[in-house]
């Protein structure tokens, strides 16, 4: 009786172990990320500087299975267009002193395979939160994550009033896209 209750601890411990061990905290490491839009003058695209990011990633064989958390904080004046007065508009519209970030939780994986998943979770733009859907394009490899993709997005939808310029005569259009690339490790 003894050793069936010894054994039966070992062996729920060695399988607690291994989902332990599938379980990897990782951490973005790097990227490049853009704003890209139009005005009524031409198209522009500003630069994201400053971004962090973690999530939980579950690994079986060597293969991505499974995120179960993710999380990504944009500072708002880190994103850089080159141009003092559009970047100056930007913080306006998205209200840095009040919403300093832009934030991402993702909430749910929806599918996953080997080289791309879709994502559904929170999206919190100058204070105004909505749900997104995400179709990711990744590869995965000796633990390290690299994603790219691309998320349209109208400003409307955050309650964002597209910035003007030139006593109204320069408009921002609504319709943005995020453009990124990222690695977490």
């Amino acid at each position: 009786m003894r050793l069936t209750i010894a054994l039966v601890i070992l062996f729920n411990l060695s399988a607690f172990q291994g989902i332990l061990n599938a379980q990897k905290m990782v951490k973005f490491t790097d990227y490049t990320m853009t704003i890209e839009g139009t005005s009524s003058l031409h198209d522009w695209v500003s630069e994201v500087e400053k971004v962090e990011g973690k999530a939980i990633l579950i690994e079986e064989n060597e293969k991505l299975t499974d995120i179960t958390s993710l999380e990504l904080k944009i500072e708002v004046e880190g994103i850089q267009s080159g141009k003092g007065i559009m970047d100056k508009k930007t913080y306006k519209a998205l209200d840095s002193e009040n919403h300093p970030y832009i934030t991402f939780k993702a909430e749910n994986l929806k599918t996953i395979t080997p080289s791309t998943m879709e994502v559904s979770g929170k999206l919190t733009i100058a204070g105004k939160t909505n749900t997104i859907d995400l179709t990711v394009a990744y590869t995965y490899a000796n633990g390290t994550l690299t994603a790219n993709g691309k998320i349209p997005l109208k400003m409307t939808d955050f309650g964002i009033a597209p910035p003007k310029a030139m006593m109204g005569t320069l408009k921002t259009g609504d319709d943005i896209t995020i453009v990124y690339n990222v690695t977490l490790k």
